[in-house]
């Protein structure tokens, strides 16, 4: 893998780098289940995902096109068994570890991008203590998104080989199809360092028509419950969306913390130039995503792409002391108030709401005319505290900026 653009050194990823990530994956992830330990099964899509990993090829389950975590799971030897059979689970093996490989895949980006060690250490950590990976401790276990996250840092790492990185797009589709709204960010990341579009384009429909093939063979085979069809027949923009959009804003704040102030603070340093537009670009994803499927406490989660980002810039500028205080703060207040199971206040009475004043009669306009009405209360507290997050990150880009504080070389 080559040198970042605008990275604060010319780090390379080579086997030792690789050994280092992993040992600080495997820190990370152990000090993460010293907050929260992960629940002994698979739960809810987790399960299908478990079903499917006993013979990836049959193409059982809800989504048997969303195959490529299952399928390493069996080529590892880690899959199955099935659900509620009483056998040891070795799936949740496999998706332990491949927490430890995203955590190190954080390690790996962070010191691509000009991180120090300590630093790929102190940004592995902040990930490992919020939602990315604690929300799939208690409530979603079992799902294939930590691969969807690590197969995207790798893939910004891989950003100066066209091929390799249109192949990775390709791997995360075959992970979850709801990458194909990202691919604004992958299209920009290549932009970033070539100027040559026509090719991109080129990769880019040669990859989606792959994917397209490939789910057309599915459907010609097997009868998956999450396809096109059910989200065309479930429609939830523009008023569902809204109250996905809003319940996402939740739970950034309730999962994650002050931890965010670092994006306030790289968007508000002009001095990074475009780069910061990764932040927008992702949300716009995340937008897109929640206009047409509900799991909020998921998709918002791919904020962990430019959190990294900002973290290693919030890093080189020299504010390590402030950052591990982000990350303390983070990790204290979500050990008090924690957000990770299915009934956690005061996610579950927000969406509980949702339930009871808009799915139950159907009509996704309730979420304007019932839901806010309802819960707006606890909403403009949320949103508050949320806004108090990021202006504290544009107080201290103002701060750095007034004190002449530039990025370290």
């Amino acid at each position: 893998m080559s040198a970042p653009p605008n990275a604060g050194s010319n780090t390379r990823v080579g086997w030792r780098e690789i050994a280092f990530a992993l040992v600080v994956g495997a820190i990370a992830y152990a000090v993460s289940c010293a907050l929260v330990w992960p629940d002994p099964a698979t739960k809810g899509f987790g399960a299908q995902f478990q079903l499917m990993s006993t013979a990836p090829f049959d193409l059982l389950g809800q989504f048997p096109h969303r195959i490529l975590v299952s399928l390493l799971a069996w080529v590892c030897g880690l899959g199955g068994p099935v659900p509620g059979s009483g056998e040891p689970e070795r799936f949740l093996y496999f998706m332990r570890g491949l927490y430890v490989v995203l955590l190190a895949c954080v390690c790996l980006y962070a010191r691509w991008l000009g991180a120090r060690h300590r630093d790929g250490l102190l940004i592995a950590l902040a990930v490992a203590v919020t939602a990315p990976v604690q929300m799939y401790k208690q409530h979603w276990v079992g799902l294939c998104d930590p691969l969807a996250y690590a197969l995207a840092l790798v893939a910004a790492m891989c950003v100066r080989n066209r091929r390799v990185f249109w192949l990775l797009f390709l791997a995360n589709l075959l992970t979850h199809e709801l990458a194909i709204f990202l691919a604004p960010w992958f299209w920009f990341l290549r932009r970033q360092v070539d100027d040559r579009w026509r090719g991109d384009l080129v990769w880019f429909a040669a990859v989606v028509a792959a994917y397209g093939a490939f789910y057309l063979l599915v459907r010609s085979i097997a009868q998956p419950t999450y396809a096109v069809d059910f989200f065309l027949a479930n429609p939830l923009f523009p008023w569902g969306a809204l109250g996905c959009w809003m319940m996402a804003l939740t739970h950034l704040l309730l999962a994650y913390g002050p931890v965010l102030a670092v994006l306030g603070w790289h968007w508000h340093s002009r001095q990074y130039g475009r780069e910061r537009w990764q932040l927008w670009l992702v949300v716009a994803g995340i937008g897109m995503i929640l206009a047409i499927a509900f799991d909020f406490m998921r998709h918002a989660n791919l904020v962990l792409l430019p959190f990294v980002l900002a973290s290693v810039r919030f890093l080189t500028a020299g504010h390590r002391l402030l950052y591990a205080g982000l990350v303390v703060a983070s990790a204290g207040l979500l050990l008090w108030v924690p957000p990770w199971s299915g009934h956690a206040p005061p996610t579950y009475e927000l969406w509980g709401a949702i339930d009871e004043h808009v799915i139950a009669a159907r009509d996704f306009s309730r979420v304007v005319t019932h839901w806010i009405p309802a819960v707006w209360p606890t909403l403009a507290v949320i949103y508050a505290l949320l806004a108090a997050v990021w202006l504290l990150g544009f107080a201290i880009a103002r701060w750095t900026r007034r004190a002449g504080q530039l990025p370290a070389a």
